[in-house]
């Protein structure tokens, strides 16, 4: 009997070898293998792996809890659109970084858009994350607002952030001018912060210029419709912040050390008011004589 059980327990100790070798190699070969060649194809960047990683795990565990088709049926961009949903900045920054991956990849970013411009509780997400003002949320903020500039690209996607309450203020809180700053409106020092509806005061190394650049891209998209137009003459302060990025024009311009963000917030936001004054109605009469008003305007 020794030698049998012997054999016996060798055979079993074998058999329990083996097959944590084989789920080693299957660990081994999804992690290194799949998710690498699944971000790769994405195009996810540093931040794929975890991203998969977290993607596939939830997806594993739906079909576990519940049933296979929760798993099957799960994609990305869904699986993004809850997680910025959620209350954790970690999940949101997963979120919103896939949501902006896919947004600007061009065999994507139609389905993509067009997914999230439907849904209502995901674009109210976004447009609350432009508001976003902490240092740590800086990320999930710039990212947001990418994903957010895309959406406004189209014309129903307009509409429909342009009909969010707040939507035209949450998009002038990306916009920040410090007159303090060396060259004017384009490096605000940090303590000129509070009250002009940009970052927190006393934050360094707060990058502003993404956010001016994203946020006059949007209300360069949104003014295309005449009633964005209208809304965007009703925001209190907005057109005033506009012009105020064209202070100093020409000064800044003719600056050999200017850099090309600064040239282009310039640019950007005489597009903007351009296309706002070239408004027809009582909208664009309105937004001419609110233009005309400006202090800064004779400068030009």
């Amino acid at each position: 009997m020794r030698p049998g059980l012997l054999l016996f327990y060798t055979l079993a100790l074998l058999e329990a070898v083996l097959f944590l070798l084989e789920k080693a190699y299957w660990a081994w070969k999804f992690s290194c293998e799949l998710l690498r060649q699944v971000s790769k194809d994405c195009q996810l960047g540093a931040y794929g792996h975890v991203s998969l990683t977290r993607f596939f795990y939830d997806a594993y565990s739906r079909c576990v809890t519940g049933s296979i088709f929760d798993g099957i049926n799960m994609d990305l961009v869904t699986f993004a659109e809850e997680l910025i949903l959620s209350d954790f900045l970690e999940e949101q920054l997963i979120g919103v970084r896939i949501l902006e991956q896919f947004a600007e990849k061009v065999d994507s970013a139609g389905d993509t858009l067009r997914k999230v411009g439907t849904s209502p509780r995901s674009v109210e997400r976004l447009v609350e994350m432009l508001n976003w003002k902490q240092p740590d949320e800086e990320e999930v903020r710039r990212s947001a607002a990418g994903v957010v500039c895309k959406l406004a690209g189209k014309r129903q996607n307009a509409l429909r952030l342009s009909a969010i309450p707040g939507a035209i203020e949450s998009v002038m809180s990306l916009l920040y001018t410090g007159r303090s700053a060396a060259v004017s409106g384009m490096h605000p020092q940090p303590n000129a912060a509070a009250g002009e509806g940009g970052p927190l005061p006393g934050l360094r190394d707060y990058d502003y210029m993404p956010f001016n650049l994203l946020g006059l891209r949007i209300l360069k998209k949104l003014a295309r419709d005449q009633d964005n137009c209208g809304k965007i003459s009703n925001a209190r302060g907005l057109l005033a912040k506009i012009i105020d990025f064209t202070q100093d024009s020409k000064d800044l311009l003719r600056n050999q050390h200017v850099t090309d963000s600064q040239v282009r917030a310039v640019k950007r936001a005489l597009q903007v008011v351009k296309m706002l004054v070239s408004t027809t109605g009582n909208t664009g009469k309105a937004l001419r004589q609110g233009v005309a008003e400006n202090v800064f305007v004779p400068s030009w």
